[in-house]
């Protein structure tokens, strides 16, 4: 005869609290319902609310659509910023974002959507890797920065996956039209997106490469709102700096313009071989032999000039340019997904506990350092 212990007992207390809560959750729910039926959703107030967020200025515009390059074609699309003011316009909607899965490669978040009106619901799921390109798994601060960048595509996709697509549409192509400059000359504005990603240390033939054109003369309104939408997947965090604008000509000439690669593969060099490159010596002058005339001052002068001729030169435009302070605080925010101001303040107080100085004030040479520290991970936010 099997013996029942106490642990096999039911507690009876625990099912009362479960049907309690299931009980509470199906009766906010239909309160929300009732609420939604009495006061319905007005769509032409809602959307004329939303097209006056959206275009308020060409800040908020910006951040309102997301262009990522991918083959000479870019993806374009909505961005949270925009999913955002559209929940919070649209009405009588339930958004559930549940907590992040972490797996070994990958985070899952799920999520649910309810239009409360029509009572139409949906559900589904948002997979981020946690590995880099070499299948090594982040640390701990990364996973945690993935996860919150996993849910909040996880909320847009919900929030997107009711408010009908037509509405969405009109959205982006009005921050598109506000994003491109309005009113202001074309030449103004060209030099204004130029001018952002040349403080990251992006060249010009690059940021042109992206849009498929050679000269900033060439750019288009259609291709400054292509720059502006990059800008803002870069700040999600959705892409990177390399990815949006690759290194123009490909292959093993193309130079890498990341600092961090740079130092990386300068340490490994000098690791696997301490001594430095030699110089080639220059030829002693010719030995005199008894059969031949002697060397005269202008056959030594002649050797020594043909031997520098042949003397290797050193290529500076594979250098790639010196960071900046305001470029540094960029990307740090995008590195954490935190604002600016405070990327700022926790720089300003890493260098003054080191340097002694704010970050405006070091050398450009502790810049690259700091620029390798930020790529490396080595400087935590508080």
């Amino acid at each position: 005869m099997t013996s029942v212990t106490h642990d096999d007992v039911f507690d009876p207390d625990q099912i009362s609290s479960n049907t309690s809560l299931e009980a509470m959750s199906r009766a906010e729910i239909d309160i929300q319902i009732s609420t939604a039926k009495r006061y319905p959703r007005q769509l032409e107030k809602a959307t004329a609310k939303m097209k006056a967020m959206v275009c308020v200025n060409e800040q908020a515009a910006d951040s309102c659509f997301y262009v990522i390059p991918r083959d000479k074609k870019p993806i374009e699309g909505p961005s949270i910023r925009l999913a955002e003011i559209v929940a919070m316009n649209y009405g009588n909607i339930r958004i559930i974002v549940r907590i992040p899965q972490i797996n070994e490669r990958e985070i899952v978040v799920e999520w649910a959507a309810h239009d409360l009106e029509s009572n139409y619901a949906t559900a589904g799921s948002v997979s981020v890797r946690i590995i880099d390109k070499y299948g090594r798994r982040y640390n701990d601060d990364m996973i945690g920065v993935t996860g919150l960048a996993a849910g909040s595509k996880a909320r847009r996709n919900a929030i997107f996956a009711i408010v009908p697509g037509t509405i969405v549409s009109e959205l982006v192509n009005q921050a598109r039209n506000m994003a491109s400059g309005g009113d202001k000359p074309i030449e103004a504005r060209r030099e204004s997106a130029m001018k952002h990603f040349r403080k990251f240390g992006v060249g010009d033939d690059r940021i042109l490469g992206a849009v498929n054109r050679t000269d900033i003369g060439q750019l288009t309104n259609d291709d400054l709102s292509d720059l502006r939408g990059m800008a803002t997947a870069i700040k999600d965090g959705m892409t990177t700096i390399d990815e949006s604008f690759p290194v123009i000509g490909g292959g093993d000439k193309a130079k890498s313009h990341n600092l961090a690669e740079k130092v990386g593969a300068k340490e490994k060099k000098t690791s696997a071989d301490e001594k430095p490159a030699e110089v080639p010596a220059k030829p002693a002058p010719p030995v005199q032999q008894e059969d031949q005339p002697p060397a005269t001052v202008a056959t030594v002068a002649a050797d020594e000039q043909q031997h520098e001729a042949v003397e290797p030169t050193t290529d500076k435009t594979d250098i790639p340019p010196a960071p900046t302070a305001e470029g540094l605080v960029t990307l740090y925010a995008n590195k954490y997904r935190i604002d600016e101001q405070s990327a700022e303040a926790r720089l300003n107080s890493y260098t003054k506990k080191i340097k002694k100085c704010p970050l405006a004030e070091c050398d450009a040479r502790y810049l690259a350092n700091i620029e390798y520290q930020i790529q490396q991970g080595g400087i935590k936010p508080m």
